[in-house]
């Protein structure tokens, strides 16, 4: 199991290392030319996981499509890569601090996110309200 885990840990990073350089150029594109690269890099994840961790899931029932809202209580990346990966144009709330990280920062403020700032809850909610109605 560690070493399975281990094995994903590794090819993940080589994985978002290379896709994020080499699609580097992307960045300069509109958001519509470039919105099949997360879908892309997710199922590498996807992959990976299978691979290496021997994660395999199925979807019971029916993945709405068009605009929708999701609100679920957030476990771990997983669901945020699923989301991103089955729903037509997911809008992903995140801490803003995630943008701050390089390249991979890049490509998340290109995407229809609503990066909000945790400590003020109140503003915070109101952000998420005001740029969901918008997107929806």
């Amino acid at each position: 199991v560690y070493m399975g885990a281990l094995l994903f840990q590794i090819f993940f990073l080589i994985w978002t290392v290379m896709l994020g350089i080499l699609a580097l150029p992307t960045l300069l594109l509109p958001w519509g030319f470039v919105k099949w690269l997360p879908k892309f890099w997710i199922g590498g994840i996807f992959f990976l996981a299978r691979i290496f961790c021997g994660i395999r899931y199925r979807v019971e029932g029916k993945i709405p499509k068009g605009p929708c809202v999701i609100a679920s209580e957030h476990q771990s990346a997983w669901e945020t890569f699923f989301y991103y990966y089955h729903f037509d144009a997911p809008t992903i709330i995140l801490k803003r601090e995630l943008l701050w990280i390089p390249i991979f920062g890049w490509y998340l403020a290109k995407m229809p996110v609503i990066a909000i700032h945790r400590g003020r809850k109140t503003q915070a909610l109101k952000q998420i309200l005001t740029q969901a109605k918008k997107l929806l």
